[in-house]
């Protein structure tokens, strides 16, 4: 007799704990949906931020090359009748000209650190993706926005 009562009790409790079990997932499952979504579109944004950056860094590295050219071409060509005076403009052109091109290395640098966070960021969602297609049935499915894909430098996408 004391079983069966125990047994009753028991049987009325688990209705109420599935339902805050079932409630609890629904709002996780929820809350990881959004932070997919969110995610999502930040990858596009610093996707964009990324081909900025490069196309940028392109156009300084050109740039420091014609500067460069222009420079030290120059030196070759004028000799050894100059001043004083226009040696240490060139001196001081030569170190600017160094010193932006270890700011573009580093801004290439930067780029590239950017580019591997984001590639960790779009692993972290294909996870997530995945453990999202995998809930049990009666479970809330949104429809999940795709991953945008990394585009390879020099290929662009054809519109």
């Amino acid at each position: 007799m004391v079983y069966k009562k125990k047994a009753s009790e028991l049987r009325e409790k688990q209705t109420p704990l599935r339902q805050r079990i079932k409630d609890h997932i629904q709002v996780v499952t929820e809350s990881i949906e959004r932070i997919y979504t969110v995610a999502t579109e930040r990858v596009q944004e610093v996707q964009g931020t990324i081909a900025q950056l490069k196309a940028d860094s392109e156009k300084k590295r050109r740039q420091i090359a014609e500067l460069r050219t222009e420079a030290f071409g120059a030196d070759d060509q004028e000799g050894e009748d100059e001043g004083g005076d226009e040696e240490e403009d060139e001196d001081e052109l030569k170190m600017s000209l160094r010193e932006a091109a270890r700011k573009q290395e580093e801004n290439d640098s930067n780029i590239i650190q950017m580019q591997r966070d984001l590639e960790t960021v779009r692993r972290t969602l294909q996870r997530l993706e995945t453990k999202l297609q995998r809930r049990g049935p009666g479970m809330a499915t949104i429809p999940l926005p795709k991953i945008p894909s990394q585009q390879q430098p020099g290929k662009e996408k054809k519109q």
